[in-house]
């Protein structure tokens, strides 16, 4: 286990995750885990975000790191936005707590759509 991991494994590990008692947006989520993160210091992580954020049980978050599949999350993931849709927008980087080192995150073909093959052409990145 790498410096700055959680010692139990929750946050990044394959261990069991129950979410009895979420509200508002994150509720009523079935979250599957198929592998750890990769250690991510000292060399680059290709990451793959699949997104579908609705306000119904149609949610959908997976995640890929490196080629492996790390999770997916399904249910309600959304939310009904209380402003017009022109005022929603697209945020990534580094956001976490504390922590006793430093973070820094770097972006290199960085590929956003609606549409896997933009991101994924050959399959490699995302496999099933």
């Amino acid at each position: 286990m790498s410096i700055g991991h959680d010692t139990d494994d929750l946050a990044h590990g394959t261990t069991p995750l129950s979410l009895p008692s979420l509200t508002g947006c994150a509720q009523a989520l079935s979250v599957t885990r198929y592998n750890s993160l990769p250690d991510p210091f000292g060399k680059w992580t290709t990451m793959v975000y699949h997104l579908r954020l609705v306000s119904d049980q149609t949610g959908l978050i997976e995640i890929w790191a490196d080629g492996k599949k790390i999770s997916k999350t399904e249910g309600i993931v959304g939310f009904k936005p209380f402003l017009a849709k022109e005022s929603q927008y697209f945020k990534f980087g580094s956001y976490r707590n504390h922590a006793e080192f430093a973070t820094v995150t770097r972006l290199d073909h960085y590929v956003r759509s609606e549409q896997k093959a933009d991101v994924d052409p050959d399959g490699t990145l995302a496999p099933p």
